[in-house]
This record gives structure tokens, sequence and C-alpha cells, in this order.
């Protein structure tokens, strides 16, 4: 029997689990109440309080499970990526900024739910300014779909620079050193960070998926 009460009381649980643990914990028609019901009900019937961060990460998965806008509204793409990091989004705020690390896994995490999506032009045009404010050249693993309109950014004639980092990162486990000196080198490292982000989240992810018996 997993331990609900633990699983949705620690603070360092990720979004998708939290919401299979509530559901466990309420059934699954507790999607259809109003947050302080939700909150009050497992309080009062199961004696769990849900912290401040995992209520936000419950309401965004089930927002990204009911409403969609996750998939085409930038805004609320940009706050449920943060959430979905432990992170409080500001939801009082019009800041869309969001690190790529975040991003790259919000997407995993959604799509492991949501494997059928399809992201609409506006989060894609998103994702790849936010890409090239930070000096990417390629988009990192699960955010590839925003690479065509990254690549707007940049002139035409560079795509012969793209098509040699992707082969350098096609190989970099061959690259025993990295040159600072050398621009596909420094976007090597920076691909290389939004890999490691990601697989210490994914271990996180599927051991508190196995928790909730997933």
């Amino acid at each position: 029997m997993p331990d609900l009460k633990a699983l949705i009381e620690d603070e360092a649980t990720l979004a998708h689990p939290c919401f299979v643990a509530i559901s466990e914990l309420l059934g699954p028609e507790w999607v259809e109440w109003e947050p302080e019901v939700v909150w009050l009900t497992a309080h009062r019937a199961h004696k769990v309080t849900v912290p401040v961060g995992n209520r936000g990460q419950i309401l965004a998965f089930r927002s990204l499970l009911t409403t969609g806008r996750f998939w085409y509204d930038a805004l609320v793409f940009s706050k449920t990526a943060s959430t979905f990091n432990n992170e409080d989004p500001g939801y009082d705020s019009f800041d869309f900024s969001v690190p790529v690390a975040y991003m790259n896994w919000a997407v995993y995490e959604a799509t492991r739910a949501v494997p059928d999506f399809q992201f609409g032009d506006e989060v894609a045009r998103f994702i790849a300014a936010r890409l090239y404010e930070g000096g990417y050249r390629m988009a990192p693993m699960y955010l590839a779909f925003a690479q065509d309109y990254l690549d707007d950014y940049y002139p035409r004639g560079s795509e012969s620079d793209l098509a040699e980092l992707k082969k350098l990162w096609a190989s970099e486990s061959d690259l025993k050193e990295t040159d600072p000196d050398d621009p596909n080198h420094v976007q090597l490292e920076m691909l290389r960070a939004v890999r490691g982000y990601y697989r210490q989240r994914k271990r996180d992810y599927m051991r508190q998926m196995a928790d909730v018996g997933v």
C-alpha cells in the first residue's frame, strides 16, 4: 500500500506523482471540486495537509488534463513549467521567464500523461524565443519541436553551423574535453546541463511514480 500521505506532504514530490496520489486518496471525482474543498477533504477525512507548492502542482496538472491550455497558451505554459519544477510561478505577474531546463522537464512530464500532444504555434514560438535569449542554437531534447522557429532567429546560411553542432552532439560522449573558446563546445555544455537536470528529475519521477503504484 503506497504511503499517499507521505508523498502528498513531501514538497519534493513532482507534479504527476502528486496528482496520482491525491486521486488515489480522494477518488477521481475530486477533479470537479473547488480547490479549498480538495484541501479540506484531504485534511479532515485523511489527516493529510497538502503544502502550498504541491497544491499548485496538483491544480496545474489538473488543468493540463482538463483544459489543454498548456499546449497552446504561452503564459499558461510558462507558469505550468515553473510549477512542475517546484517553483512559485508568480501567477499574479505577467513574467514569462522560465529556465530552458524547466521547460524541457515540463514537456517531458506533461507528455508522460498526454502522449498524443500537439503544441500550438504560440507556445512553440515562445520556447524558441526563450532558447534564443539563452544563446541556444539547437533546441534540447523535448523542445526539439520548436527548432524551426529557433532557426528563424539566425541568418540564412547558418544551417551548416547547426548541422555541425548536431553532429558533434550525436558523438559528444567521445569528446574528452571541451574548449571554452569554441562556440560549439559552449553549446554542448549548455545542452549537457539541460540533460543533467532532466536525468536527475527523471530518477525522482520514476521512483515516485513507482511509490504510487504506477
